[in-house]
Parts: structure tokens; C-alpha cells; sequence
């Protein structure tokens, strides 16, 4: 069976639009803002988040980032690494 190149394309393209999936995340941070955000493995061993941080509920900012290297890490290994990285990258802003 022969396949041509962009009915290749399209299969890769379904095969990675339904990989990548948003996950939610929240937590607080330990000067005391709460956080909100999501995060996605935008490929095998890296993932993208954002997070917007509040403080009694008032918006005070965002901030994103990624992470590199976590090939073979389980998925509850890669949200807490997402959650130390979202709190490390608020507490050290300032």
C-alpha cells in the first residue's frame, strides 16, 4: 500500500493534535498567592505551562515557561515539577 505525502502529513498531524492536551493546574505558593494555570507536553520529553497568580483573589500577574528533559517521567512526577517550577519562577521574580 502506497501512501501519499499529505495523507502522511495529515495522519502525523491527527496522531499529534489529539497527544497534546491541556492540563489544569492550581496551587499556592509559599509567599501566599494562589495560582491557576495548565500546562502540555508539547513533545516526548517537554512541557509548556502559563499561570496567573492572585493574591485574595485581586490578579497581580502571569507568567509561562517550559521544561526540558522529562523523558520516562511519570505523570504525577511531571505535574509536581510543573508546580515547582510555576512557584519558583513567582518567587524569584521579585
Amino acid at each position: 500500500m502506497h501512501f501519499s505525502l499529505r495523507e502522511i502529513v495529515k495522519v502525523q498531524h491527527c496522531a499529534l493534535t489529539k497527544e497534546v492536551a491541556m492540563t489544569n493546574i492550581s496551587g499556592k505558593t509559599t509567599n501566599g498567592f494562589t495560582y491557576e494555570g495548565e500546562y502540555e507536553l508539547i513533545h516526548a520529553d517537554r512541557v509548556r505551562w502559563s499561570a496567573t497568580y492572585r493574591r485574595d483573589g485581586i490578579f497581580f500577574g502571569m507568567r509561562h515557561g517550559g521544561i526540558n528533559e522529562l523523558l520516562g517521567v511519570s505523570p504525577g512526577e511531571v505535574q509536581q515539577v510543573v508546580m515547582d517550577d510555576i512557584e519558583f519562577t513567582w518567587t524569584q521574580a521579585g
